[in-house]
């Protein structure tokens, strides 16, 4: 009998699914995969996962205050980079200095427009998603003076210049609208207290959400786009933060989201071995 594991608890769906070029790829790819991770088997079996804090955090804490110049590439997303940082340090219950913190205060400080909202770095527009980076980023140093430089007026005035018509967000003042807006604002306006102190931020934006809600049950990033998994994880969490996760069918969701783990890597992004998808943070 052959043995359960995560590389064949797929294999009778694949029977169903058109022949595409992408999906032969994928179970080529995936054939390279099995060979290789049976081979290895033995070795692993009696060794527990082990998680190397230590040089996780050795190397966070030296990239946290000087950065290399290989990081240039980012340099529009900075308070990401902040963020991502802080996140895993705090994951890792490492406790960092006050004067970094303040250091980070200090420099997610510089990155905020003077119209509202922060940009990818000092001097740089506003953008919704350093924006989502930074206020993360703040919420998490726990400090007072790190909430306190967040200008809330200028930036509920931003958001309502980002909100269209039809309840869609814009990711930057002329820029392009997609799920990634909305959920990047809903969430910073939740960690802000502008949810609740300004309901009209976000008139319509739930309805809008909904429909991109696509006949499979997953999120695309726009209504009448084909569904995605990053982009159904910012609908879904949107329409929750927002009070209305009735807007969401559930069971198509559930079905959607279970035929999206792949028989290989276990995860849930559609084709990621032969299609790849870089983070929503720099798209």
């Amino acid at each position: 009998m052959e043995r359960l594991t995560l590389f064949n608890l797929r294999q009778r769906s694949r029977s169903v699914e058109p022949q595409t070029q992408t999906i032969l790829d994928q179970l080529e790819t995936e054939q390279k995969v099995r060979k290789a991770y049976y081979e290895k088997l033995s070795q692993w079996k009696d060794k527990a996962l082990q998680l190397f804090k230590v040089h996780h955090i050795n190397y966070l804490t030296r990239k946290l205050v000087n950065l290399p110049t290989s990081f240039e590439s980012l340099d529009s997303s900075q308070p990401w980079l902040a963020y991502w940082m802080v996140h895993s340090l705090r994951l890792l219950n490492f406790t960092i200095p006050d004067e970094t913190k303040q250091q980070l205060v200090h420099f997610l400080a510089s990155t905020q427009h003077p119209d509202g909202g922060f940009g990818g770095g000092p001097y740089q527009f506003a953008h919704l998603a350093p924006t989502y980076g930074a206020v993360n980023c703040l919420v998490l140093l726990c400090r007072a003076d790190a909430l306190q430089i967040i200008d809330r007026v200028k930036l509920a005035d931003w958001l309502r210049r980002l909100r269209q018509p039809d309840g869609s967000l814009l990711m930057h003042i002329g820029g392009e609208s997609d799920v990634r807006g909305a959920y990047c604002a809903v969430a910073v306006a939740k960690l802000t207290g502008l949810l609740d102190k300004h309901p009209d931020l976000f008139k319509g934006t739930a309805e809008w959400v909904a429909r991109c809600q696509t006949y499979e049950g997953g999120y695309g990033a726009q209504p009448g786009i084909e569904a995605h998994g990053g982009y159904t994880f910012c609908a879904a969490a949107a329409l929750c933060l927002l009070g209305r996760a009735d807007f969401i069918n559930i069971p198509r969701l559930l079905h959607w989201v279970a035929h999206r783990q792949m028989a290989s890597e276990g995860g849930f992004q559609v084709n990621f071995i032969v299609a790849g998808y870089g983070p929503m943070s720099n798209s």
